[in-house]
């Protein structure tokens, strides 16, 4: 069974989510990161206001502030690889898309192979209504006149049932579906009957019972 939009996108929401989260936590680090970094740049920036006691003869390092530089250097580091993922996350957000977007193109695919499936169909449905036109004209004995209008009224059928067809989420209303179809073959055989004697009806009348059958078998009798 096709997944409809709605399934896609449930799908791809736990991943939307993630990659929303990873990426406001990300933000949130390297911003706590960087005041961290502000609050240690400064005294170095300000010549030596860390005294030395904080630095270098608590790491035997034997220069003042030089364990505060060394920290500097590794928040420094640490922020440039949190920026780097952060960059990472935001690239596949992109390629991912929002879940609006990701529901548009679904829903814009799903119609286009729609519209494939209708076209192919079509073609075959136009096929089936000059043979049984062909059926009628040698069986039934229709004139010029009444194959025009017939065939015209079989034509036009197909035409409007390609075009119901062609209507975004048209299953997903089974009930009007049905609807509009009845309303259609109604309309067709109010326009074939109305030129048709009585033997020529009954051999229309058969042909629909089989369609009707065969074809529909999905509308209520």
């Amino acid at each position: 069974m096709a997944l409809r939009p709605v399934h896609v996108l449930l799908l791809l929401l736990p991943l939307c989510a993630y990659l929303f989260y990873r990426a406001a936590a990300t933000e949130a680090k390297v911003h706590s990161l960087e005041q961290r970094f502000e609050g240690l740049d400064r005294p170095l920036a300000a010549g030596g206001a860390t005294p030395p006691q904080a630095g270098a003869y608590a790491t035997g390092s034997g220069q003042p502030g030089g364990a505060a530089t060394s920290e500097v250097a590794g928040l420094q580091q640490e922020v440039s690889a949190l920026k780097a993922e952060l960059a990472q996350v935001r690239a596949t957000q992109a390629e991912v898309g929002t879940p609006d977007a990701i529901l548009g193109v679904v829903e814009e695919e799903q119609h286009r192979v729609q519209n494939l499936m209708v076209d192919f169909h079509a073609e075959r449905w136009h096929e089936a209504a000059d043979e049984v036109l062909e059926f009628l004209v040698k069986h039934a004995n229709l004139s010029d006149f009444q194959r025009k209008r017939v065939g015209g009224a079989m034509t036009a059928e197909v035409e409007r049932l390609a075009e119901i067809a062609r209507t975004p989420n048209v299953f997903e209303d089974p009930d009007k579906l049905a609807t509009d179809v009845i309303q259609l073959i109604d309309e067709t055989d109010t326009k074939v009957l109305g030129v048709l004697n009585p033997s020529q009806r009954a051999a229309w009348q058969r042909h629909r019972a089989h369609e009707r059958k065969s074809t529909y078998p999905w509308l209520p009798r």
